[in-house]
């Protein structure tokens, strides 16, 4: 019974056997705008960029192949990014899945961890050896596409045309209780990545340095001591 009622909520199925279809349809209609609100809370500038109309019809599609795993709806819309990927009658809007990922960061630094931050005089203490332990709130993403100034145009600005359309790589983070997000360059983006994975400073400065032309620590450096990117010298 329970597993048929569980497939009846996510459309696949009609109301169960002993209950009264239309006492489950409102029930399951209500489940359904919970759902597509819930999305449309956590993605407002992917629901900006292709309409309210569209955005809900196609949250109605995701609904249905991607039902809830938690009770908990702020956590609902995970695999939104890669449906949008995926999502033919977005095809022609390749940046959108990536302004999606930027959006469900956003989520998740806001609801992230609490941890306590190295300020800028921890810089006089780490050592090419050192290790450094990233807040929790923290997540990179790097794209092909102007994601940064799409969200921001979408969020609390009006859109318009982008000259300089060029791919933008972003680092989301909760500071003073409040999400940031900030445009990182080449190098910044590998120093971080690497020391994510916990390679040693030395290490990972190498590898930014090797891979990157637009490598300017020093300042990257500066910037994350003084913004909470760090919470531990290891």
């Amino acid at each position: 019974m329970q597993h048929a009622f569980a497939a009846a909520l996510t459309l696949k199925t009609d109301a169960p056997c002993g209950v009264s279809p239309a006492r489950f349809g409102i029930y399951r209609n209500n489940r359904l705008s919970a759902l597509i609100d819930a999305l449309s809370a956590g993605f407002p500038a992917t629901e900006r960029i292709v309409g309210e109309a569209f955005f809900r019809a196609m949250a109605r599609e995701f609904v249905a192949a991607h039902p809830p795993c938690s009770p908990v709806l702020m956590e609902y819309g995970a695999d939104l990014p890669a449906f949008i990927a995926r999502f033919a009658p977005l095809a022609e809007l390749a940046y959108l899945a990536d302004v999606a990922r930027l959006e469900l960061a956003h989520t998740r630094a806001y609801h992230a961890a609490d941890a306590p931050t190295l300020g800028p005089d921890a810089l006089m203490q780490i050592a090419d050896t050192s290790r450094l332990a990233i807040h929790p709130s923290v997540s990179l993403i790097a794209s092909p596409y102007p994601i940064a100034t799409i969200w921001t145009m979408n969020t609390s600005g009006e859109p318009a045309p982008i000259e300089d359309w060029h791919g933008e790589s972003v680092l989301v983070l909760r500071t003073n209780m409040a999400v940031h997000i900030h445009t990182l360059d080449t190098g910044a983006v590998i120093f971080l990545e690497q020391l994510q994975q916990g390679v040693t400073l030395a290490g990972a400065a190498a590898k930014a340095l090797h891979d990157a032309q637009d490598c300017a620590l020093g300042p990257f450096l500066a910037f994350a001591f003084s913004n909470g990117v760090f919470t531990q010298i290891l």
